[in-house]
Formats: C-alpha cells, sequence, structure tokens
C-alpha cells in the first residue's frame, strides 16, 4: 500500500551520475604516487613556512571553516529531530478570587461554592509538570533529513579544503612571482655590470683613438637602457611580495623575506586514476556529498506524503493558591496520527521540488568531473609544452653567452665590428631574462597540475 502510494506521487526520473568509469585515465601519466603535501615537491623551506602561515592565517580560509562550523551545529540540529524531547513546564495565572468559580483543586466542596462571593484577593491557579515528547519516524522521514545535514557537512568540508587547495596554489604561484623577480633583478645586474666593464674599454680606446664616438655612445645607451628597467623590476618585485603578504593574513608593509632560487621541477606525478581523482580533489568531494544530499532530501520529501506519529506523556501537579495551598497529582500518556489529506499540492510541490534538485546536482556533479578530467589533461600539456620551452631557451642562452663572449673578445682584438657585439649582447640579455620567464612558467605549470589532481592536502579541514 505504501510503494503503491509513493508510485504513485513519484516525479520524472532522476537521471544517473557518471561514474568514475566513465572517464578514461589510462593514457595519463604513471610517475611516482605523492605521500605528502603535494608543495613539498619543491624541496624549498621557505616555501613550505609560507603555506604553512597562509594556511593557519588566511582569513578566506577561516571563513571557510567557520562555515564547517555552522554545517556541524546544522547536522546536529537534523540529528535532534529524531530524539524524544522532555521539559518540565510551569504555568501561572491569577484572578481575582470573586469571579472564580472556585480557588482550589480537586473534589468540590459546597462550602467553597457558597462562600466564593465573599472571598477576596487573587486566585492562583497553574501547573508544573514533566512533558515527553517523541515523533516516532516510522517512515524514515526525518533520518533521510539528518542524512542530507550529514552530506551538507561532508561537503562544506571539502568546500573548505578546497578553499585551502586553492590557497595552497595561488600561494605558490606568488612564490615564484617573487623568486623571479630576484631573479630578474639578479641578471639586469649583471648584465648592467658586464655592458658597464665593456663600455669602460670603448671609453679607453676612444680616448687613445681606437674606436669612434658612435661605439661609445651606443654603449652608453646600451647602459641607460639597462639602467632604466631596474626600478620597472623593482616595483614589480615590491608589488608581488605585497600580494603574497596579503595572502599570508598580513599587513602589505610587513613583506616576507624571501631568499631564494628557482627550483628544479621534479618529475611528474601520477595523475592517478579517475576514483582517486573524486577523491583527491575537494571539488568533486563537495559535489558528490551535495547530490547524496539532495537525494536523501528527495527521499524525505516522498515520505512527507505518509501519516506521521507522535507519542507524549506528562506527569506532575496542578495547583491553586488562595487563602491556602490545594495541590493535585496529574498524569497523561497519549499519541497523534496526522494522515495528509489535502493542503493545496504543498507536499505535491515539494517532491517535485527536491525532484528538481537532484537532477540539478546530478548535472553538477556530471559537469565537476568531466571539468576536472579536462583539467588534468591540460595541465599534463601544458607541463610538457612548458619543459621543451624550458629546454630549448637554455640551449638559446649557452648559445647567446658563446656568441657574446667570442664577439667582444674579437671586438677588443679587432677582429669583428662593435655592431656585432651591440647585437650580440642585445640577445643574451633578452635570452637570460626569457629563460627566468621560461623556468617560472615551467613550475607554474606543475602547480597548475597539483591544483587539477587535487593535492594530496594533510590536516587542512576543520
Amino acid at each position: 500500500m505504501i510503494l503503491a502510494l509513493l508510485a504513485l506521487t513519484a516525479p520524472a526520473a532522476v537521471p544517473e551520475p557518471l561514474g568514475p568509469e566513465d572517464i578514461a585515465f589510462d593514457d595519463l601519466s604513471e610517475g611516482a604516487p605523492l605521500a605528502g603535501p603535494w608543495w613539498t615537491t619543491f624541496g624549498d623551506p621557505a616555501l613550505d613556512a609560507l603555506i604553512d602561515e597562509a594556511l593557519s592565517s588566511n582569513h578566506d580560509l577561516a571563513s571557510a571553516r567557520e562555515r564547517v562550523r555552522q554545517a556541524e551545529a546544522l547536522s546536529l540540529q537534523a540529528a535532534a529531530r529524531l530524539s524524544p524531547t522532555a521539559s518540565f513546564d510551569v504555568t501561572a495565572s491569577g484572578q481575582p478570587a470573586k469571579t472564580a468559580f472556585r480557588c482550589a483543586v480537586g473534589p468540590i466542596d459546597p462550602a467553597q461554592l457558597t462562600n466564593a462571593d465573599t472571598a477576596s484577593g487573587l486566585c492562583w491557579t497553574g501547573s508544573a509538570q514533566l512533558v515527553a515528547a517523541w515523533p516516532v519516524d516510522w517512515t524514515g522521514r526525518q533520518w533521510f533529513q539528518s542524512e542530507a545535514a550529514r552530506h551538507d557537512l561532508r561537503a562544506s568540508r571539502a568546500d573548505a579544503d578546497q578553499a585551502a587547495l586553492l590557497l595552497s596554489t595561488t600561494v605558490a604561484e606568488a612564490w615564484l612571482d617573487v623568486v623571479a623577480a630576484d631573479q630578474r633583478l639578479l641578471r639586469l645586474g649583471e648584465q648592467l655590470e658586464a655592458q658597464s666593464a665593456l663600455l669602460e674599454v670603448l671609453e679607453l680606446r676612444y680616448g687613445q683613438g681606437g674606436t669612434g664616438g658612435v661605439e661609445v655612445l651606443q654603449q652608453r645607451q646600451a647602459v641607460s637602457a639597462t639602467r632604466a628597467t631596474l626600478p620597472v623590476a623593482r616595483s614589480l618585485r615590491r608589488t608581488r611580495a605585497q600580494a603574497l603578504a596579503v595572502l599570508l593574513g598580513r599587513d602589505p608593509a610587513q613583506v616576507p623575506e624571501i631568499a631564494a632560487e628557482l627550483p628544479e621541477p621534479s618529475p611528474t606525478p601520477d595523475a592517478g586514476s579517475a576514483e582517486e581523482l573524486v577523491e583527491r580533489r575537494p571539488d568533486l568531494r563537495a559535489a558528490r556529498e551535495r547530490l547524496e544530499a539532495a537525494d536523501a532530501r528527495h527521499t524525505s520529501a516522498t515520505l512527507a506524503l505518509l501519516p506521521s506519529l507522535r507519542l507524549n506523556a506528562a506527569a506532575g501537579w496542578q495547583y491553586a493558591v488562595g487563602t491556602e495551598l490545594t495541590t493535585i497529582d496529574v498524569w497523561s500518556i497519549g499519541g497523534a496520527v496526522s494522515v495528509p489529506l489535502f493542503n493545496g499540492g504543498l507536499l505535491h510541490g515539494q517532491v517535485k521540488q527536491a525532484s528538481g534538485a537532484e537532477a540539478a546536482a546530478v548535472h553538477a556533479f556530471d559537469q565537476a568531473l568531466l571539468g576536472a578530467s579536462r583539467d588534468v589533461r591540460a595541465a599534463l600539456v601544458l607541463e610538457e609544452e612548458r619543459d621543451q620551452q624550458l629546454a630549448a631557451t637554455r640551449d638559446q642562452v649557452e648559445a647567446a653567452r658563446l656568441a657574446w663572449d667570442s664577439s667582444r673578445d674579437r671586438f677588443l682584438e679587432g677582429l669583428e665590428p662593435y655592431l656585432t657585439v651591440l647585437v650580440a649582447q642585445n640577445a643574451v640579455q633578452a635570452a637570460e631574462l626569457q629563460l627566468v620567464q621560461a623556468h617560472r612558467d615551467r613550475l607554474g605549470a606543475r602547480v597548475q597540475l597539483h591544483s587539477a589532481l587535487g593535492g594530496p592536502l594533510v590536516g587542512v579541514s576543520p
């Protein structure tokens, strides 16, 4: 009978969500699996300390953790609806004694009726009872509501993990920007020193009549151009360091001290299976938990169409206070059954709303799973391309430095014109700065890969 009633009220079928078996990961990388926090693969204690500080001090992450505590409270409230309740209730009311039928409880005394119109003062009446009630969840409706709240709590924890993952990758990107800015300043300083040394040689030879004034002016222009880039590079470094300070929960004026070089990239980590991806990525875990919560609410809304049962009991005293105190013992026990007959379609509307919410959660999970697969594949391709770019840029820098050294030496020996030296000088300067950016981009691709893989994160959930 119950199943027949539920079948009549069932809305359109909810689609089945995609499963990990629907995502092909067989052709992805098979590197070493990660055992600890992903950022430790860079092997830099300074980065480890910065991310640890951000995870403990960042205000956005603190807000996400507070939302977890709110979800814990809501889960507790939902579970409480399944348990019996008990309270001690005391009531009191007063009225003029002349208007009272009698100011006593218990059997009626005819003398009190005779003398009621001559009484004066107030007549206080009331009760003191221990009241217990139990909403019997025989259909399981409240249990499914409680289960939905538990899934909401798990989703909230996954959201906090996602916020921590985003924060850790953002801090790592900001750290790479600061270190790369330091490396650019170092390269520019070295280039300025080399250009200034060549300028001194040219000025000396010009004074001796060994070279023309045009060469001296061209070299002075090159030195000035390099000097002009230094303030811009320092400003960029300061701006990026301030952005990193804000991520750490610091005042932008409290810029962290960073003295490091860009690390060499480690081997590509194992992408794992689609099942492992769902467990690693917090956003996928959150989407899955919200799907489970929507399914539980759908079931609960359907069960609300069935009758409900509530048991209650009470025991205590009734009292009256006039010229004296009188009391009697009272108790009661009973129950109530409520059968929904007509409510304007409210309950059926709630079922349809819950069904639509579950279908939306299915599509949200499917889209998140497909997007995660795309992110991993794109990050692996980007890492491979950045690796090739870094290798080619290193070859370019090596060739440019050899050309610069050779052309400068041959120029000093009088075997090459100055124009050849100037071209080689500009080429090596551009290539060295390009190498810094290529190295930073290669490590940035690794950060994006860890973001796509979802960690692992250790000990970040509240």
